[in-house]
C-alpha cells in the first residue's frame, strides 16, 4: 500500500512537472543564445522525474503481486482504491493540461509537431496499465475468495473510464471484506 501512495503521489508530482518545467524552460531560454544550462537541467529533470514515476509503477505491480501471493486482501483492496479513485483528479487535470498545450503546440508549428502527440498519451496509458495490473492482481485474490464478479473486470482496468467504473464496483462489492 505504501508504494500505492508513492505511486499516486509521483503521479500527480509529474502533473506539476508536465506543467511547470514546459514554461520554466520557454521562460529561461534567451532568445539570442538559445537554451542555457538552466533549461536543459530542468529537461534532464523532467525525464528523470518520468522515469522514477513508471519505476515506482513497477515497484508497485511488484508489491501487489507478493500481496497476493500472501493472501492480502485488504492492502490490495486499498492499493486499488488508491490508484484507481484518488488518482481521478489527475487524469481529469492531464487530460485538460496536455489538451491545451498539444492544441497551442500543434497550432504554433503549423501541424509539423502532431507526429509527437502520441508520446505523452503512450506515457499516461503505461500508468493506466500499470494501475490496471493492481486491479487485476486484487480480483484475482476475491475470486479465489468465492467473491461473485463478472470476469471482464480483468479487461476493465485496463480502458480508459472504464477501469474506474469497474473499481468503484467492486470496492463496494467487497465492502464488508
Amino acid at each position: 500500500m505504501k508504494t500505492a501512495k508513492a505511486f499516486l503521489t509521483l503521479m500527480y508530482v509529474h502533473l506539476v512537472c508536465s506543467i511547470l518545467v514546459p514554461i520554466f524552460m520557454i521562460v529561461s531560454v534567451n532568445k539570442n543564445e538559445g537554451w542555457n544550462i538552466f533549461a536543459f537541467l530542468l529537461f534532464i529533470f523532467f525525464f528523470f522525474e518520468m522515469a522514477l514515476l513508471h519505476i515506482t509503477g513497477f515497484i508497485s505491480i511488484g508489491m501487489s503481486m507478493s500481496s497476493y501471493k500472501k493472501q492480502n486482501t485488504d492492502i490490495l483492496r486499498k492499493s486499488l482504491k488508491i490508484l484507481k479513485l484518488y488518482s481521478i483528479p489527475f487524469y481529469i487535470f492531464n487530460f485538460i493540461y496536455s489538451s491545451f498545450a498539444w492544441f497551442v503546440l500543434v497550432g504554433a508549428s503549423r501541424g509539423i509537431m502532431i507526429i509527437f502527440v502520441p508520446i505523452p498519451i503512450f506515457i499516461t496509458y503505461l500508468l493506466i496499465i500499470q494501475s490496471g495490473c493492481v486491479g487485476v492482481f486484487c480480483f484475482k485474490i476475491l475470486s479465489k475468495n468465492k467473491i461473485d464478479f463478472n470476469g471482464i473486470h480483468y479487461l476493465l482496468q485496463f480502458i480508459p473510464l472504464l477501469d474506474v467504473i469497474s473499481s468503484i464496483i467492486i470496492i463496494r462489492k467487497t465492502k464488508n471484506i
